[in-house]
């Protein structure tokens, strides 16, 4: 078994290190998500005490279909004793610290498969958060609760399977052994204090709900509630006035014309009117506006690019700048200009592709918060739906691109990759003929991630006539 190493070799580099505590037989249903990794992942598990005979048969049976590498250690009780002993054991360049209890997607084995092949050495990343409810709906409140700590706080813990170079690791001086409790706590604020960014993983790592049904849930979650109370959340407060200048904050820009001032979709008018246009662009800037808002954040903030001053004060829910005089490229180097001012990442979005979704924006955020300068959507028909920065952009790059043609995007990327290193999105399609306006409305109405206003546009498209 095994996910096709062909595209994954970078496993090679990976070492998977799972503590398992006293009396915990949890490790056996993390088993068939390991199978899902590259053979060539090396993987310790390290308990304080040999396997138990009744579930040697589970062990057994993994050996038999993993064709990589496996251990089982023994050490001396602890969580952090035990990690640093699986680290020891190692000398491979990335470790993944899980959980016994956890469970992942091959879509997790290739996120982590991007990390490594991009070197994001100077990172701690976690995933997202996610219980198996299908016993225990509480958790869906704690689930919640672990978005907004990690999010805002910036406090993950160990359970969100943490990922780093090991160079990482030994600089903020592995777990510390001396705490009965908190070691991954502990090890995060190290993380901060030593400028080391954490950064998310938009995957979901599943966890077992055990021990809140254990140990009561209305008592477990207090006790954690608690505890953000008095420690997270004052040392949070002190280290933000200590080092306010490590807020990375982007803007999120959509550059839009106002209907009524200016045409929009000319040719889209041409097979629907011009009203039925108008309403369609209407509609598509408050769907991708609300998308947008569903990642703005204290890190992240939405803003109106407006081509027209008299239109500005109609554009609501963001921040509004005028776009300027001039050709697009001029205008799009304008505005860029004057939000790296303020901005350390500037990311446009265009109104003709309605359909992007949370997932599209928040790869677009994660790859440029890794080892990335510059992301591009590209789009179908040769432009690009979809840019972001973090460096600086001389305006020759700008103006020189063929705008509206079939050679925008591959001329803006040459520009780009003289820069710095460009990341590629999946390709999008635009909304410029009548035709695309049926494949939009199955987009929409079939995507899990729609949100309101986008499923509003869906049914916009299916009532439309002319």
């Amino acid at each position: 078994m095994g996910s096709d190493s062909s595209s994954l070799n970078s496993f090679e580099e990976v070492s998977v290190i799972v503590p398992v505590g006293p009396g915990d037989d949890s490790w056996a249903s993390l088993l068939p998500s390991l199978l899902n990794l590259p053979e060539e992942t090396e993987i310790h598990f390290v308990a304080t005490e040999p396997r138990k005979l009744n579930l040697e048969g589970h062990w057994n049976l993994f050996l038999e279909n993993w064709k990589g590498t496996a251990y089982w250690w023994t050490t001396d009780a602890g969580r952090a004793k035990q990690q640093n002993f699986g680290f020891k054991k190692t000398q491979r360049s990335w470790i993944w610290f899980l959980h016994a209890d956890s469970s992942f997607s091959k879509r997790t084995i290739e996120s982590i498969n991007q990390i490594t092949q991009k070197s994001f050495v100077k990172k701690i990343f976690y995933f997202r958060l996610g219980f198996e409810k299908k016993h225990f709906n509480l958790m869906s409140i704690n689930e919640c609760g672990v978005w907004l700590r990690s999010r805002f706080l910036k406090t993950p813990y160990g359970d969100q399977g943490f990922f780093m170079h090991r160079q990482i690791f030994q600089e903020l001086g592995k777990f510390d052994e001396t705490l009965p409790f908190g070691e991954d706590h502990d090890f995060i604020w190290k993380a901060h204090n030593r400028r080391v960014r954490l950064v998310e993983i938009p995957q979901v790592l599943k966890t077992s709900p055990r021990k809140y049904q254990q140990h009561g849930w209305f008592r477990l979650t207090l006790k954690y509630f608690i505890f953000l109370l008095v420690d997270t959340v004052p040392r949070y407060r002190i280290f933000l006035r200590r080092n306010q200048s490590l807020m990375k904050k982007t803007a999120i820009t959509l550059f839009v014309k106002t209907p009524g001032i200016s045409s929009v979709k000319t040719r889209l008018a041409q097979t629907i009117g011009r009203d039925h246009a108008e309403s369609f662009y209407r509609y598509s800037c408050q769907a991708l506006g609300q998308v947008v808002g569903s990642v703005t954040s204290s890190q992240v903030d939405g803003v109106w690019a407006v081509a027209e001053v008299e239109g500005m004060e109609r554009w609501k829910g963001f921040r509004t700048i005028h776009q300027g005089e001039g050709g697009l490229g001029e205008r799009l180097h304008r505005v860029y200009q004057h939000l790296r001012q303020e901005y350390e990442q500037v990311i446009f979005l265009g109104g003709d592709s309605p359909q992007i979704s949370t997932s599209d924006l928040e790869e677009a955020l994660f790859l440029l918060e890794g080892n990335h300068d510059f992301v591009l959507g590209p789009a179908e028909d040769g432009g690009y739906f979809l840019f972001g920065g973090s460096l600086d952009i001389p305006k020759h790059v700008w103006t020189e691109v063929p705008y509206s043609s079939k050679d925008t995007f591959s001329s803006f990327m040459k520009g780009l990759s003289s820069l710095g290193s460009v990341a590629l999105l999946k390709p999008q399609f635009d909304v410029d003929e009548f035709s695309e306006l049926k494949r939009l409305y199955d987009v929409l109405m079939d995507q899990p991630e729609s949100h309101p206003a986008q499923l509003e546009l869906g049914r916009w498209i299916s009532n439309l006539r002319f």
